[in-house]
């Protein structure tokens, strides 16, 4: 991992006064943790390859609504195509999580080895590196790993940047990601007067950015890295014939500090039947997304895609192997 960035203490913000974190992490080489079910919708594919393109310090990714260690594997061979230096863990578990999985071809004997199934031990060997400051933790699918750190670590919660995708304020329905495991949804809900942030992306506020014109541009790349992207996306349009949505890549530029996003302060519960219910009294508080800045991500996404294949260390024809943490901007 990338030695400890000095850190001088931003002033305190209130989580209460609805005050959102304020600090870009790139400024700060603030650790990073991606929590995410690759291998689902291929957005979320990409959302790891733009951390691992954006984040200064993309410290550890682990996967959620794990099938037997193949997200993990697909993550590990992707964090090793963008030469970032990034452990991976497998992380829980999920019933039906097979019906969840389109990408079985893409994990084989050319994905490395799954680090390790020790989540918690991974953390400690990050907080042991980064002993102060902030930890973003970005939450792409069910919450279960996070829960687990909260609960187990209670010393870690006041350090969280959490940016979850999470959620929707449509009456009746319960957002794929907490339908999941709405006890973790919960518990991190739960948990927001003692984390530094929380922030949830709701499902209705989707980037009009079109997938298709997205995946697109990856195809005939001289990037590895890429084709796996668009084999990502292939395998989707193959077993589902249906457009992905871009949220993934939404909330991880909304984490990264991009303004790509709007929201609101408001007190925040999960009910029984796993529906998020807002301005409840004496619930949680949390940032709830309000609107998209779709001409600002537009122009972020392109241009990370229009820069991609001179930075990845894994093109074709390069000669080298080079670092592929790169600006936020």
């Amino acid at each position: 991992m990338m030695a400890p960035v000095p850190w001088v203490s931003p002033p305190r913000t209130s989580l209460a006064a609805g005050v959102v974190w304020p600090i870009l992490p790139e400024s700060l080489g603030v650790p990073a943790v991606v929590d995410v079910d690759l291998g689902n919708t291929p957005d979320r594919a990409l959302a790891l390859w733009a951390a691992a393109r954006s984040l200064r310090n993309l410290s550890l990714v682990v996967s959620s609504d794990e099938y037997g260690g193949r997200r993990a594997g697909l993550a590990a061979r992707l964090v090793d195509l963008m030469g970032v230096d990034a452990a991976v863990v497998a992380g829980a578990e999920h019933a039906g999580a097979q019906r969840r999985w389109v990408c079985e071809h893409l994990v084989d004997d050319r994905a490395p080895a799954v680090v390790s199934t020790d989540l918690l031990g991974q953390l400690d060997k990050m907080t042991a590196c980064h002993p102060q400051g902030p930890i973003l933790w970005i939450v792409l699918g069910p919450a279960t790993n996070l829960a687990h750190a909260i609960a187990a670590r209670p010393g870690l919660a006041a350090r969280l940047v959490v940016v979850m995708q999470a959620g929707t304020r449509r009456r009746g329905n319960a957002e794929r990601n907490i339908r999941l495991d709405p006890v973790a949804a919960r518990t991190v809900v739960a948990a927001s007067s003692r984390v530094a942030s929380l922030r949830m992306l709701l499902a209705e506020h989707v980037p009009h950015e079109p997938a298709t014109a997205v995946f697109d541009a990856l195809s005939g790349s001289s990037s590895p890295a890429w084709d796996l992207l668009a084999e990502c996306a292939r395998a989707w349009m193959a077993a589902r014939n249906s457009a992905p949505p871009m949220r993934a890549v939404l909330t991880l530029a909304w984490a990264a500090g991009l303004p790509v996003v709007e929201s609101a302060f408001t007190t925040v519960a999960i009910t029984d039947h796993a529906e998020l219910v807002a301005g409840k009294p004496a619930a949680a508080g949390a940032h709830l997304s309000t609107a998209v800045a779709d001409e600002t991500f537009s122009r972020w996404l392109r241009g990370r895609l229009e820069t991609a294949p001179a930075n990845d260390p894994h093109r074709r024809g390069a000669t080298s192997r080079n670092s592929s943490a790169g600006s936020i901007g």
